[in-house]
């Protein structure tokens, strides 16, 4: 039964389909400048330095010492961010 319904419709779905394609890989690979810089992100500088990441660490130093195996990263991530000024 099904080969009987490619038949008919196996063809034109094969074609409406690669027009499909087409047509969105032309829209996605062939875009104006304007439309390019809404999806570009702008760098942010850090301010992380050798000292920081050796502060973190003897965090995770810390961690291990106390056989703490879980914490919360938001909570971390946010101290973190807090003491040393990173968005």
């Amino acid at each position: 039964m099904n080969n009987l319904l490619f038949m008919p419709f196996g063809i034109p779905i094969l074609v409406a389909d690669s027009l499909a394609d087409m047509l969105y890989f032309w829209k996605n690979n062939f875009r104006t400048p304007d439309s390019l810089k809404q999806i570009i992100i702008a760098k942010e500088k850090s301010t992380i330095s050798h000292g920081s990441i050796r502060e973190v660490m003897n965090i995770f130093k810390k961690y291990c010492e106390n056989k703490i195996k879980s914490a919360h990263t938001k909570q971390f991530i946010n101290t973190f961010g807090k003491k040393f000024r990173v968005n």
